[in-house]
């Protein structure tokens, strides 16, 4: 008597996710050889661009609060701070453990798009999000933070960019700045 052979739920479940992953790390090849793109000589340039960094102690030097407008052209999306796929990278604002920890962050409510079969949280257009870090003390200056996201249209995803910042004190006021102003 024959017998049927049939794949658990789970397991076909596991390959697409694999597809999924494989092919967001793969697309940048296939668009770099599009002219409207960019080519193998000059790939797709992130597009994101961060406006209106502001930076000051919301407590008396204990809590920095840091605040920047982000900016993507249409089309262009970047994931959400909180994802629950772990082969995309959520976008967020890195410290340095050792310069204190994370209080608050305040981000827009994500739109939700069906993208590859999933639903994923994402920011599109222009946006402001604020975060607020205890800092431990003593904290020399200048301290360096990183903006980390991933950009995408629906048909491409670019690798995982990082935007350095620094933060300096000029006298009694406190500045952030990306290397390119330094």
């Amino acid at each position: 008597m024959p017998t049927t052979c049939r794949k658990p739920q789970n397991m076909v479940s596991g390959l697409k996710r694999k597809l999924i992953i494989i092919l967001v790390f793969l697309s940048p090849l296939f668009a770099w050889g599009q002219n409207s793109v960019g080519s193998f000589n000059n790939p797709p340039q992130p597009p994101v661009t961060l406006s209106n960094l502001k930076v000051g102690f919301a407590d008396p030097q204990s809590i920095l609060k840091i605040e920047m407008g982000v900016q993507l052209p249409l089309g262009w999306h970047i994931y959400a701070d909180t994802l629950s796929l772990s082969y995309l990278t959520p976008t967020g604002l890195q410290i340095d453990k050792n310069l204190g920890h994370r209080l608050r962050r305040l981000y827009p409510k994500p739109a939700i798009k069906k993208l590859l079969g999933e639903e994923v949280p994402l920011f599109e257009g222009t946006f402001l999000i604020s975060e607020w870090i205890y800092l431990k003390k003593p904290v020399s200056f200048p301290v360096n933070l990183a903006f980390k996201y991933q950009a995408c249209t629906d048909n491409l995803c670019l690798r995982p960019q990082t935007i350095k910042l620094k933060v300096i004190k000029d006298q009694k006021t406190l500045k952030i700045i990306m290397p390119s102003e330094l």
